[in-house]
C-alpha cells in the first residue's frame, strides 16, 4: 500500500491550460544526470559538470488519486520563530508521499500581505517527474491556498519568482527541450495579475538550466525591464547566456552572450540607479582557481534603445568555490547570491556577494561574504559569517537579502549540532554596518534530516530564497519535519529594541489586517528616515524637545490672556516617558500641554524635557500677545443729571430729549477712561471726559463752538454737567493703550 500511495498524483489543479508536450520515453526514470552521461555533450563535457534536468519518468497516473493519504499540517517552532507549511491541500493538510523542494518567492511591494511561492513539485517520491508547484497567501504568510501547479502534467523545474513594482507576479520555470536527448533547455514565463490565483499562458523567456531572473523596480528608465541569465551550455540559445525584456515581459529580445569568463549558478541584482549586476561562479570541478567567482556589470541594460553591454567584468575571491555533492547528494551546496544596497545611507549602491563555498583543506562549506563599495570595481577580502568553531560542519544553501534600510540578512542550513554532519537547521545572522561585522548566529528552525524523503532526484533542491524588509526577513525553504520534503514559510522579525514589534511597525502602523496592524505600533521615532527606530542607534540617545510653533494671540482681558502651550511633539528615541518644564517670567509649570496666562507683549518661553536617564533637551517658543482690536465708544441719549438744569437758575430739570447724552468707552484688553468730543466741521476736540460722563450737546449751525460747564459752585443744585455747542454733528472718540482708535457720531437736536 505504501508504494501504491506513493505513485498517485495530485488532482487536476493547473492554473494554465495549453497543449501538453509529446509523451517521452516512459522507459526512462526521470532525473538529473551527469553531463558525461549525456550523448549530446560532445566536446562541451568538461564545461558541464552539473546534473541536468532530464525527463525519465512519465507523470504518475491519476487513477489512484483518491488513495493518497493526508495528515494535519503543523507549525514548526523554535523559540519565537514559526515555520508554516506552504504546500498543503484545500483543507490545510499535508499530502503524504510527495516531495517539494527548491522554493522561490515573490512579495508584492504594493501589498506585502500578498505572497506567492513556487517550488519543484514531485507528486510521488517514487517518480522523478516534477511540475511547477505554486501557492499564494493574502495574509503575509500566515495561511496558504491549496497547492496547485502552473500546468498540470507538464514537466517543469527550477522555479524563479518575481514581483514588479505594480504588484504583478511572474513565475519563470525551466522546461525540457522538445527532443529529450537535446541540451536545448528553455524557460517559460507565466504572469499573474491577481496575486497568484490564476496564471496567463506562457511567454518564451529564452533561458536554460540553471536560470535566474530579476525585474527592475527602480524609478529610472529601466523600470519594468526583466533580465535573465543561465548556464550557456544547457540552453536553447546556442552559447548565449543573457536575455532582456523591455515590454514588461510580454516578450523577450534575442539572447546575448555575457563576456568571459563563463558564469553560472548565479543571480542578478539591479542597483538604485538601474545598473545591472550578474554574479556567479566559475567552473567548479576544475582545481580551485585563484579567484572562483565573477561579477559582470552593465550600465546601459536599462536603456531600452540600446543593446546591453557589460562594460566591466571582475573576478571575485569569495574565499572558496561553489560546488555540489556532500550533504546535498547530486545538488549544489548553494548558489551565489548578489545584492545591492538601496538605502538612503552611505552604503547606498554597495554591491554584495554571498555563497556557501567549499574551502579545500579548511572546511567543506562555509558561508562567505564580500562587498564592493565602488560599483563592483574592487572587492573586499572574504568574511566568514558562520561563527561555529568546527572545520567539518556544512553551512549550506547560504542566502542573502538586503532590506530597504540597508540591513543585511543571511540564512543557511547548518550541521554544527550533529557530530555526523548530517542533521541540519536553518541559522540566521545580520549586519548593520554594510557587512563589515555580523551578528552572532541564531537558530531559526528546528532540526531536520535533509536526506529523508528524496524523490527519484536525490537532493533537497539547489537553493532557498530570502527577501528582506525593514521589519525583518521572509524565508521559503525545504525541510523534512514531516519525514518528507515540504516547503515552509518563515518570518524572521527584526526587533532592535526587543519590544515584540518589528522595527518598521514600531515606526508606522499598517493598514487593517496587515503585518504592522498590531498594538503599540507607530510609537518609535525615525528622525533620520533610515527605517530604524532612533532608540536602536546605540546607548541612550538624548530626547528631542519641541515647544511647538511660535504663537501670536489676541489679548482677551486686562487681567491677562490664556495661552495654550504644546510640547507633545517632543520625543525620546527609546520611547521612554519624558518630564516637561516650561519657564518664563511667570515662573515654571509642568506638563506636555499646559495653559498659562500672559500679559500684553512678547514672551520667550523655554521648554526643557528630561528622560528617565537624566538626559535633557530644550526648545523655545515665542508667544506674542497683541491688541489689534479697536475699543468701543458710544454716545447714547440720556436723562439730565439729577437736579441738572439749563444755565439759568431756578429752571426745572430738562427732559432726556432736551439734548443730554451719556458717553461710554470700553476695551477688551485695557481700561479706557478718556473720551473726546469734536464735530464734523473740525471743532474741538473737547475733553478728555471719563467713560460714563453725561453732557448736553446742542448743534448751532454757523455759530461759534464753545463748552459751558454748569453745576455746583455756580449756583446750581445737584451735579454739574458740560454743555457743548457745536456747529456740526458731534463726534465722540477714544483710544486704547495700544493706540487703537474708535469714533462714533452723536447728532444732537438743533437749538430751538
Amino acid at each position: 500500500m505504501v508504494a501504491l500511495l506513493a505513485i498517485v498524483s495530485v488532482p487536476v489543479r493547473s492554473a494554465v491550460v495549453r497543449e501538453q508536450m509529446p509523451s517521452l520515453d516512459e522507459g526512462r526514470s526521470g532525473s538529473e544526470v551527469d553531463a558525461a552521461d549525456h550523448p549530446f555533450f560532445g566536446e562541451q563535457e568538461e564545461e558541464m559538470e552539473a546534473p541536468l534536468e532530464v525527463l525519465r519518468d512519465p507523470h504518475p497516473s491519476r487513477a489512484l488519486l483518491e488513495l493518497r493519504g493526508v495528515q494535519p499540517a503543523r507549525t514548526w517552532q523554535i523559540g519565537s520563530f514559526q515555520s508554516i507549511q506552504v504546500n498543503v491541500d484545500g483543507s490545510g493538510s499535508n499530502i503524504l508521499s510527495d516531495a517539494a523542494n527548491e522554493p522561490s518567492m515573490a512579495i508584492s511591494p504594493v501589498d506585502p500581505r500578498r505572497i506567492v511561492v513556487g517550488w519543484r513539485q514531485f507528486d510521488s517520491i517514487f517518480s522523478d517527474f516534477r511540475e511547477a508547484g505554486v501557492a499564494h497567501s493574502n495574509d503575509g504568510g500566515r495561511t496558504w491556498s491549496a497547492e496547485a501547479v502552473i500546468e498540470d502534467g507538464v514537466f517543469h523545474s527550477d522555479p524563479v519568482l518575481a514581483a514588479d513594482a505594480d504588484g504583478n507576479f511572474y513565475y519563470f520555470s525551466l522546461e525540457l527541450p522538445a527532443n529529450p536527448r537535446s541540451t536545448q533547455y528553455h524557460v517559460s514565463l507565466f504572469k499573474s495579475v491577481d496575486g497568484g490565483v490564476t496564471w496567463r499562458p506562457p511567454v518564451d523567456a529564452r533561458g536554460g538550466d540553471k536560470e535566474w531572473y530579476v525585474v527592475d523596480r527602480t524609478a529610472g528608465p529601466g523600470r519594468g525591464n526583466f533580465y535573465g541569465s543561465w548556464n550557456r551550455f544547457f540552453s536553447c540559445c546556442s552559447s548565449d547566456d543573457f536575455v532582456r525584456s523591455i515590454d514588461g515581459a510580454l516578450s523577450f529580445e534575442d539572447s546575448l552572450q555575457l563576456p568571459p569568463p563563463v558564469l553560472r549558478w548565479g543571480t542578478l541584482a539591479v542597483a538604485p540607479d538601474g545598473v545591472l549586476y550578474v554574479g556567479g561562479t566559475l567552473n567548479n570541478n576544475r582545481p580551485l582557481p585563484p579567484v572562483g567567482h565573477v561579477v559582470a556589470r552593465s550600465s546601459n541594460a536599462q536603456l531600452r534603445s540600446e543593446t546591453p553591454v557589460f562594460e566591466q567584468v571582475r573576478d571575485v575571491d569569495l574565499g572558496g568555490r561553489t560546488t555540489m555533492g556532500g550533504i546535498n547528494n547530486i545538488g549544489l551546496i548553494g548558489q551565489v547570491w548578489i545584492a545591492v544596497d538601496h538605502s538612503t545611507g552611505p552604503a547606498r549602491g554597495n554591491v554584495y556577494l554571498l555563497g556557501s563555498v567549499e574551502r579545500p583543506g579548511i572546511d567543506p562549506a562555509d558561508v562567505m561574504f564580500v562587498r564592493s563599495t565602488d560599483e563592483g570595481s574592487t572587492w573586499s577580502a572574504p568574511i566568514r559569517i558562520n561563527d561555529d568553531p568546527s572545520a567539518s560542519a556544512y553551512q549550506w544553501f547560504g542566502s542573502l537579502a538586503v532590506a530597504p534600510n540597508g540591513r543585511l540578512d543571511a540564512i543557511w542550513n547548518d550541521t554544527r549540532m550533529d557530530p555526523d554532519n548530517r542533521i541540519s537547521q536553518v541559522m540566521y545572522s545580520y549586519s548593520l554596518d554594510a557587512g563589515v561585522t555580523w551578528s552572532a548566529n541564531v537558530a531559526v528552525s528546528p532540526t531536520f534530516d535533509p536526506i529523508l524523503g528524496y524523490p527519484q532526484n536525490a537532493k533537497l533542491g539547489d537553493y532557498y530564497q530570502l527577501l528582506s524588509d525593514n521589519g525583518g526577513a521572509s524565508l521559503v525553504y525545504a525541510a523534512t519535519f514531516n519525514g518528507e520534503q515540504d516547503i515552509y514559510f518563515l518570518r524572521i522579525p527584526f526587533d532592535c529594541d526587543g519590544n515584540g514589534i518589528e522595527d518598521d511597525c514600531d515606526i508606522a502602523c499598517g493598514t487593517a489586517g496587515s503585518r504592522c496592524d498590531v498594538p503599540g505600533c507607530g510609537s518609535a521615532r525615525d528622525g533620520n528616515g533610515d527605517g530604524v527606530p532612533d532608540r536602536c542607534l546605540g546607548g541612550n540617545a538624548p530626547p528631542e524637545a519641541d515647544a511647538g510653533p511660535d504663537q501670536i494671540v489676541e489679548c482677551s482681558s486686562p487681567a491677562g490672556t490664556p495661552v495654550h502651550l504644546d510640547g507633545s511633539a517632543s520625543s525620546d528615541p527609546e520611547g521612554e516617558e519624558l518630564a516637561y518644564r516650561w519657564t518664563n517670567e511667570f515662573g515654571q509649570v509642568g506638563g506636555a500641554s499646559p495653559t498659562i496666562t500672559l500679559s500684553l507683549g512678547t514672551h520667550r518661553i523655554t521648554l526643557e524635557v528630561t528622560d528617565p536617564e537624566g538626559e535633557t533637551a530644550s526648545d523655545e517658543v515665542v508667544v506674542t500677545v497683541q491688541d489689534t482690536t479697536a475699543p468701543v465708544v458710544k454716545c447714547e441719549a440720556a436723562a439730565s443729571p439729577p437736579g441738572g438744569s439749563s444755565s439759568r437758575p431756578g429752571r426745572p430739570a430738562l427732559p432726556a430729549e432736551s439734548g443730554f447724552y451719556r458717553l461710554t468707552a470700553a476695551d477688551a484688553c485695557s481700561p479706557v477712561s478718556r473720551i473726546t468730543v469734536s464735530d464734523v466741521v473740525g471743532s474741538g476736540p473737547y475733553g478728555p471726559y471719563s467713560s460714563g460722563t453725561t453732557m448736553k450737546m446742542t448743534q448751532v449751525p454757523g455759530g461759534q463752538p464753545k463748552a459751558v460747564t454748569t453745576g455746583s459752585g455756580r449756583g446750581n443744585s445737584g451735579s454739574g454737567f458740560v454743555h457743548l455747542l457745536l456747529p456740526g454733528d458731534p463726534i465722540v472718540g477714544t483710544q486704547d493703550g495700544s493706540g487703537n482708535i474708535a469714533t462714533a457720531l452723536c447728532p444732537p437736536p438743533k437749538e430751538k
